[in-house]
């Protein structure tokens, strides 16, 4: 151990330097609150540390938990956009099939000619005409 006022070593157990005749008791008390309070500040460091990334760490999770909200919305909103589109083209559909079949009753009340045979130069026009 050395005398916290002159720097010469001293004998452990004795109180006193025996070089500057100065108290080296008084001295380790304070050394040890010295180091206690040293202690304490690192304590208080790595809590303020922790507890500021803790913020942190709460704002992003908030904010990204925000923004995955806004996301979900936005797909909410495209699915009933889709649904209502789907709506749209099955009554389109519908509209169509009614088309096809009101065509095809007409169709069958008409008679088909068919011209056979080849005729070079001539252009053969298929013509329907009603079923008597």
């Amino acid at each position: 151990m050395f005398c916290p006022h002159c720097g010469k070593e001293t004998q452990e157990g004795y109180n006193h330097c025996f070089s500057c005749g100065k108290d080296t008791l008084i001295s380790q008390s304070s050394d040890i609150r010295n180091r206690k309070s040293t202690n304490n500040g690192l304590i208080i460091l790595v809590l303020a540390c922790a507890i500021i990334s803790s913020g942190f760490f709460a704002v992003k999770w908030y904010q990204s938990d925000k923004e995955l909200n806004n996301q979900i919305g936005i797909l909410n909103r495209m699915v009933s956009d889709l649904d209502t589109q789907r709506a749209n083209l099955n009554t389109q559909i519908s509209g169509l099939n009614r088309q096809i079949s009101d065509l095809s009753k007409q169709a069958d009340t008409y008679k088909t000619i068919t011209i056979k045979g080849n005729y070079p130069g001539y252009v053969v026009v298929t013509t329907a005409v009603p079923s008597p």
